[in-house]
């Protein structure tokens, strides 16, 4: 049989193709004598022989293929790597390819503590690097540690920080192959990277140190003390100087000096400049990896470590953002949506009107830039716990992990709670219905809940009038003739799933588990709350702009509805300005060869099967017009939509992942959801009888009807 497992003296140890980036450098580092760690190659034709072997090809092609990966949102990519890293963590090796690594591990490094490192196809080339979009293990010990880290360094090859960098890169997803470097681990005192060329001056060179492994400086959790040096005089070293702790430096004058000849004999061997991980272990450093520099021209901070860092926050990073946005963000929105609500807009001169809409305009972009600066990143912590709870447990359902996370209720969630209580007084009552429906707004218990329903939630259900008040009420009825439905409570098993994964940690990680746990709620939490907050801003924005198209439309200047708000306040403040003709929404072409498609495959977002008579929703007022039993079906589910799902059936969306609004308010009410259907609003029409499978992931088109009149 062909060897799959290489050493450095192996012919085929220089076939980049089959041993990857790293592992060819460290080969031709290692002939050239440079100190490299003892080290061995699983290749690529291993990589092959187990998913194959296994059928998981098959299946990480059908979890690829449920869309095209250009369309991907991150939620949509981190779903799908989620997916696939389960698959590999579920699927054993075969038994004779566990004996082949235990024999080349036994015989090539020894029983000591190893490192597992990833060796991409592709991985540290001239062109692309991947450079922390695959995972690396430190400090593996025995073969089944060995075997385990080697199926994570695969299922990497599908992060979501691999799969956004070759969507950016335009690369394959499909022929992507994986190789992994299986070294001793060298336990340096100092390491650190080093630069030949510094990506910020070409003159110049970069060295960077740490006490102890190089992972803290790679990951961003040590900051290093860093020389900038000539490259023409690395033994002189006319420019040293250490970021911080100028009195006490990581290393030597003598050891930058010979950091940095070393990297400059890696560039003259490789012939290109280097980016080189090392550590020193007793006098001499050892090279870990080298690889070309592809971000010249750029700053050392926005080198391979910005990139891991703009995709994912360290745990660090996340508690810091949830007390920004619980203390100062969600405070500071509310508080601006309540100082808006207060002002007399009908009061106003068309002047002030003017400007008040533009100052709204202002608000709402500002805050909309904080959304995105500190609020989206923050729904990483679910991510981060997602994924430290499937490597502890490798659960069955990938997504198992959401039902420890449901108890920590979003706004959207308690006020959907909040009409269902509502509903619940309207169901047993006749007498409260009939006034209703008469135009009546009961007063007592119900009169008070409905007052202090609007109160809280006005924002998320368009503000408190009359014409609002008369929509919720209209809703309600709706609501009470439907079958009630679980109200969301933790579920029974939430509690005990929680001391189960607790106590199935080793004691030293329970305590970080409990931390990472308890921020996860919160990104969950926040990750609607955010939005709610935001949309009462967007609702007072509205507002103003309503009330001065009711001007212009008076004095028969304009009764579009299409215009923007600076439109509008543009049209207040001069008499003889005339808006752009009206924006024609564009009619999706149809399919040339007369094709309807029948089955549409997106992500499963909530678990189920159910039938039902499609119903587009595009906005606030579409929500109100729904009925009991249709398929929500949406371009993108805002909290200001959700009170409808109760209602409905299923939910189909565009937009994707298991963190929107949609599948989070679906999963309350245990609806069917599939999420990240492209062009969803357009694929199906109003009236289609659709058939939601939200565990599949899929949506079958049964029959077209002529649309609602």
């Amino acid at each position: 049989m062909k060897r799959r497992i290489l050493g450095f003296e192996d012919p085929e140890a220089t076939q980049s193709a089959l041993v990857g980036g790293k592992f060819f450098a460290l080969t031709k580092l290692s002939r050239a004598g440079f100190a490299v760690p003892r080290s061995i190659c699983a290749t690529s034709e291993l990589y092959d022989a187990f998913v194959d072997e296994t059928g998981l090809r098959v299946k990480i092609g059908m979890e690829l293929a449920r869309k095209n990966l250009e369309e991907m949102r991150w939620e949509e990519l981190w779903d799908a790597s989620i997916r696939i890293r389960n698959l590999f963590l579920k699927t054993p090796l075969p038994r004779h390819m566990e004996a082949e690594i235990e024999s080349a591990v036994g015989s090539c490094i020894g029983d000591v503590a190893i490192a597992v490192r990833s060796s991409a196809l592709g991985e540290d080339s001239a062109r692309t690097s991947f450079a922390g979009a695959h995972e690396s293990f430190l400090d593996v010990r025995g073969t089944g540690a060995v075997i385990e880290s080697l199926r994570l360094v695969w299922a990497s090859l599908f992060s979501d920080r691999a799969l956004l960098y070759r969507k950016e890169m335009r690369l394959e997803v499909a022929k992507s192959r994986m190789a992994a470097v299986i070294q001793e681990l060298v336990r340096g005192k100092f390491s650190g990277v080093a630069f030949s060329r510094s990506p910020a001056d070409r003159r110049k060179m970069v060295v960077e140190a740490v006490r102890g492994l190089g992972e803290k400086l790679v990951d961003g959790s040590a900051e290093p003390d860093r020389w900038i040096i000539d490259r023409k005089g690395p033994g002189v070293l006319p420019r040293l100087r250490a970021k911080r702790k100028p009195n006490s430096p990581a290393l030597s004058v003598q050891q930058v000096a010979d950091v940095a000849r070393l990297v400059l004999s890696a560039e003259k061997l490789f012939g290109r400049p280097q980016d080189m991980e090392w550590t020193i272990r007793g006098p001499a450093a050892v090279v870990l990896q080298s690889r070309p520099i592809t971000t010249e021209g750029k700053k050392p901070e926005a080198d391979r470590r910005s990139f891991d860092a703009g995709l994912r926050r360290s745990f660090d990073e996340l508690v810091a953002l949830k007390s920004l946005i619980e203390r100062k963000i969600i405070p500071g929105m509310r508080r601006e949506a309540r100082l808006l609500g207060r002002l007399d807009l009908q009061g106003m001169p068309d002047k002030n009107l003017s400007a008040e809409i533009l100052r709204r305009e202002r608000a709402l972009k500002k805050w909309t830039d904080e959304y995105w600066e500190s609020c989206i990143p923050f729904g990483h912590g679910v991510r981060l716990f997602g994924s430290f709870y499937n490597d502890a447990v490798g659960p069955a359902d990938p997504h198992e992990f959401i039902a420890l996370l449901e108890d920590s209720s979003p706004l959207s969630v308690m006020r959907n709670r909040a009409l269902q209580r509502l509903a619940g007084l309207l169901r047993k009552s006749g007498s409260l219905r009939k006034m209703i429906e008469a135009g009546i707004v009961p007063g007592g218990t119900f009169g008070r809940e409905l007052a202090k329903t609007i109160r809280s939630y006005g924002a998320i259900l368009g503000g408190d009038s009359p014409e609002s008040r008369a929509k919720v009420l209209s809703l309600l009825i709706r609501m009470a003739e439907a079958p009630r439905k679980g109200l969301g409570k933790r579920k029974p098993n939430a509690a005990k799933m929680e001391r189960s994964f607790i106590s199935a940690l080793p004691k030293k990680k329970r305590n970080f588990a409990k931390r990472l746990l308890s921020l996860a709620k919160a990104s969950y939490r926040l990750r609607d709350d955010d939005n709610v907050a935001l949309s009462g801003i967007e609702l007072e924005l509205k507002r103003a702009a309503e009330e001065g198209l009711h001007r212009l439309a008076a004095v028969g200047r304009s009764s579009r509805k299409d215009l923007s708000p600076g439109e509008i306040a543009r049209a207040l403040l001069n008499r003889r300005y005339r808006p752009k003709p009206e924006r024609r929404r564009k009619k999706a072409k149809a399919d040339s060869r007369g094709v309807l498609a029948r089955q549409l495959l997106g992500q499963p977002a909530g678990r189920g099967v159910a039938t039902g008579r499609a119903r587009i929703v595009r906005s606030r007022e579409d929500a109100f017009d729904f009925k009991r039993g249709e398929v929500m079906v949406c371009d993108a589910i805002g909290p200001e939509i959700t009170f409808a799902v109760p209602l409905a059936s299923a939910i189909v969306e565009r937009r994707g992942g298991m963190l929107i609004h949609g599948a989070i308010v679906a999963r309350e009410y245990g609806i069917p959801c599939v999420t990240g259907i492209p062009k969803a609003a357009e694929r199906i029409s109003d009236g289609d009888t659709v058939t939601v499978d939200g565990t599949l992931g899929i949506v079958t088109i049964e029959k077209k009807r002529s649309p609602r009149p």
